[in-house]
This record gives C-alpha cells, sequence and structure tokens, in this order.
C-alpha cells in the first residue's frame, strides 16, 4: 500500500508578517471595545460625586465629598458674604444674610449632589439646599411693607364677664410668611433679586369655625363651676376663673388654638396651697371632676396632686 506524503505550503515571510499584524491589529480592537466602556464608567464613578456634576455653576464632579465642599465653600464664599437684594411688594430693600440666617447648607448640597448618577459625557445641574428662619425674615420684611399692607383681622373668642365673645375673621393684606420664606431659600444665590408679592390674607379659621368654638367649647366652659378632686380635697374653680383661663387665640395663621392662660394656675395654686410654679408641674391622673352640685363629668378629667 502506497504511503501519500502531504507537505505543508510555504507561506513567504512577508505573508506570514502581515498576518501577524493584522492578528495584533484584531486584538487590540477587541480589548478596546471591551475594556473602553469600562474605563469610561470607572472613571465617570469612581469618585463620591459623579463627574459631570455642578452646583451653582461649580463643577463637583470627580471628587471626594470633602474635596467637593472644599470646592463649593470657595466657589460661594464671596456671594454668601454680599447682601441680598429684595423687593417688597414694589419697596426695594436690601437684607443682610446673617439678620434673617438665610445660610447654605454646604454637608447637604454636597450629598444631594453625591447622590446624582450622570451618563458619561454628560452633566447634571443640582440645586443647592439653603435654609432660612423664617421668622426673622418675616419681620425684616414687614420693616419695609409700609402702606402697601393692610393686617388681617384673626379669629377668637373673648370673654366679657362670663359672656364668650366672637372675633370674626377679616381678609387683608400683605406678605405670606412662609411663601416667603419659600420664595427665599428657592432664589437665594440663584437670582439678583428676591421678590415677595404683597398677597391676600385670608385668615384659616372662619366664622362658622368661631361659632362652633362659642357654641361647643366657651359657653360650655363657663355653665358651672369646675370640681377638682385632689388628695387634699376637693378644689373649685370658679367660672370667673375659668374664663380667665381660657385663651381662644389665633396663631399666626388664622388657627385658633385653645389653651389655658397663666389665670388658670392663678385660680388654683391658692385652693391647693401651692405656688404657681408648683401648681404648673401638677400631674394628671385618673380623678374624678364635679361640675356644679354633684354632677360629675367625667370627661373633663383634672385630679391633681
Amino acid at each position: 500500500m502506497a504511503t501519500e506524503l502531504r507537505t505543508r505550503p510555504v507561506v513567504p515571510p512577508l505573508v506570514r508578517r502581515r498576518r501577524a499584524v493584522r492578528r495584533r491589529r484584531l486584538v487590540i480592537a477587541v480589548t478596546l471595545l471591551v475594556a473602553a466602556p469600562g474605563l469610561t464608567a470607572l472613571r465617570t464613578y469612581a469618585h463620591d460625586v459623579d463627574r459631570g456634576v455642578r452646583v451653582l455653576g461649580i463643577d463637583l464632579g470627580g471628587r471626594s465629598r470633602e474635596g467637593a465642599r472644599r470646592a463649593l465653600e470657595a466657589g460661594v464664599a464671596a456671594r454668601l458674604r454680599r447682601p441680598v437684594a429684595v423687593k417688597v411688594g414694589t419697596e426695594p430693600a436690601v437684607l443682610d444674610p446673617a439678620v434673617v440666617g438665610l445660610t447654605l447648607d454646604v454637608a447637604a448640597t454636597v450629598d444631594r449632589a453625591a447622590a446624582v448618577t450622570t451618563v458619561p459625557f454628560g452633566g447634571t445641574d443640582v440645586e443647592p439646599v439653603v435654609h432660612v428662619d423664617a421668622g426673622r425674615l418675616f419681620a425684616s420684611l414687614m420693616d419695609h411693607l409700609g402702606a402697601q399692607g393692610d393686617a388681617p383681622v384673626l379669629p377668637a373668642v373673648r370673654f366679657d364677664g362670663l359672656r364668650p365673645l366672637p372675633v370674626y375673621p377679616e381678609q387683608g393684606r400683605g406678605l405670606d410668611r412662609l411663601g416667603a420664606a419659600r420664595l427665599a431659600e428657592a432664589g437665594r444665590l440663584r437670582r439678583d433679586a428676591l421678590e415677595f408679592p404683597v398677597v391676600d390674607l385670608v385668615p384659616h379659621d372662619t366664622r362658622a369655625d368661631v361659632d362652633r368654638l362659642v357654641r361647643d367649647l366657651a359657653t360650655p366652659a363657663v355653665a358651672a363651676p369646675l370640681v377638682l378632686a385632689t388628695p387634699r380635697g376637693d378644689v373649685t374653680v370658679t367660672t370667673s376663673g375659668i374664663a380667665a383661663a381660657l385663651r381662644l387665640e389665633s396663631d399666626p395663621d388664622g388657627r385658633i388654638a385653645p389653651a389655658a392662660s397663666e389665670g388658670w394656675t392663678t385660680a388654683v395654686s391658692p385652693a391647693l396651697n401651692l405656688d404657681a410654679g408648683a401648681c404648673s408641674r401638677c400631674r394628671r391622673s385618673s380623678p374624678r371632676t364635679r361640675r356644679g352640685a354633684g354632677r360629675e363629668h367625667p370627661d373633663r378629667h383634672a385630679t391633681y396632686g
């Protein structure tokens, strides 16, 4: 049986070199296709703050939280010290940010920036976190309101002796206390001037709310003396003492908030042989409380001791 000998074709050296070059190029191309997106993602997301994140035009991307904090503080330092130009209605004015407590919360802003995820080669603007003392801001703005304002009548229930007198709400014109704070926080460091419009001020509680308090709370409260059962014996609070103690006044937004005034401790402490401070610390427990002669009202528990 004859054996057939096969020989491999002889490849010229020049051809072998070209093939090797093509193979190397192919390997490099595949490696770049696989590795490049990963390297790009690593470069973008390897820091606390992604690349491309900006706050107030300041680039915080590619930094640690501490680095972002320092960059933000340095970038806004001059702006934070400047007086704030405002317009109260039609009246221009200038406010000292330190006086009204208008501050940039750098730590919270950096946290917000670090929570943002950007796309490679993209960018994102993050809103800063600004705080203001609403009460101090409102007081400063009111100094510039002048004749533009007309104070509303806040609802209340007051006593003329033992007779409850309703004070009905009336609309006014002025500044929205909470709205002004929101405007300041939203516009600080982003606008050249903050504008605070003069708006209608409508108290929260209505005439119907006032009438209901007169009917359901104020009138029954002074219908008869209140008898408190205490370890030292019964203590009677007169109807005039109750009228002096019961406060039915509004908060700044026009919500009537029932409360006890100093008249309560003034009326009760002599009967308990305590000073007013001690009476204000009396412990409420599970006692019986009587209204008038022998009539029990368990819903008006007020035993002290």
